[in-house]
């Protein structure tokens, strides 16, 4: 569920920015429009009380909102990047029984005399260039939770 101070900055800082105008429209109230320049920071005038009010609500409501969508926002990317990992995952174990399932075969017809002793050093680096590729994958996997990891340390 959404939690409306949790992480949250941007609401908060729409909740000051009102405030700020609360502020600076009583202090323009006073200097311009009030003839005798007394500061009011609840006006006694209804038209500028309800004014105040409800522009006040349009700038919280809208911290609010934008507030919401950065959060979902975020929760998408996480949720992209669990579909990503396990991606990786199933990719990883497919390819990696299919290169240990090709190898077995080298191997089997390197002692039935099936394949010249070049070729099959050749499928055999070309195998274990890939099982190296895929554990450099693995390493991205661990590269972007780190990455994620040291974002939420920089939002707290």
């Amino acid at each position: 569920m959404f939690n409306v101070f949790k992480d949250n900055k941007i609401f908060l800082f729409s909740v000051f920015l009102a405030f700020l105008f609360w502020l600076g429209e009583s202090l323009l109230h006073a200097v311009f429009f009030d003839e005798e320049k007394h500061f009011e920071l609840i006006p006694h005038d209804a038209d500028e009380l309800w004014m105040r009010i409800v522009i006040s609500l349009l700038v919280i409501l809208m911290g609010f909102l934008v507030g919401r969508y950065v959060q979902l926002q975020k929760k998408i990317h996480q949720e992209k990047i669990r579909t990503l990992e396990a991606s990786m995952v199933s990719m990883n174990e497919v390819v990696g029984n299919t290169l240990s399932l090709m190898s077995h075969y080298c191997d089997e017809y390197i002692k039935t005399g099936k394949i010249e002793m070049d070729s099959a050093k050749s499928m055999k680096e070309i195998i274990d260039e890939t099982f190296s590729a895929l554990n450099h994958l693995q390493d991205i996997n661990k590269m972007i939770e780190r990455e994620q990891y040291q974002e939420k340390i920089r939002q707290d």
